[in-house]
């Protein structure tokens, strides 16, 4: 199975999330996260310090395929491109990476 992961960007408010919604590419079914652990890993583009080595949330319903991190103060400080890692460990212990560009703008969360 083929996997591919939709950034739905923040959500705008008082506690900023990323939110993800993991689908398989060729049927276009969600993925059920019940049971899963999902890893989370930032850098800014170019350099290879890392800003976020955290974990991400499961929506309530994990059959959703939705996941979110919830971004905190100093995660997203430089305007620019951050590459986003996202490490999906499925409950049979099938592992999953995707990776991102997420675009940040200034004003945005930090």
């Amino acid at each position: 199975m083929s996997t591919t992961g939709l950034w739905d960007g923040f959500i705008e408010g008082e506690e900023p999330l990323l939110s993800f919604r993991l689908k398989d590419r060729q049927s276009g079914d969600l993925i059920d996260l019940t049971g899963a652990t999902i890893g989370i890993k930032t850098w800014f583009r170019g350099d290879q310090s890392l800003i976020i080595n955290g974990s991400c949330d499961l929506d309530p319903d994990p059959t959703t395929g939705q996941f979110s991190y919830q971004v905190s103060t100093g995660d997203f400080d430089r305007v620019g491109e951050h590459q986003v890692e996202v490490k999906i460990t499925l409950s049979g212990g099938e592992n999953r990476k995707l990776l991102f560009l997420v675009p940040i703008k200034a004003g945005a969360p930090a």
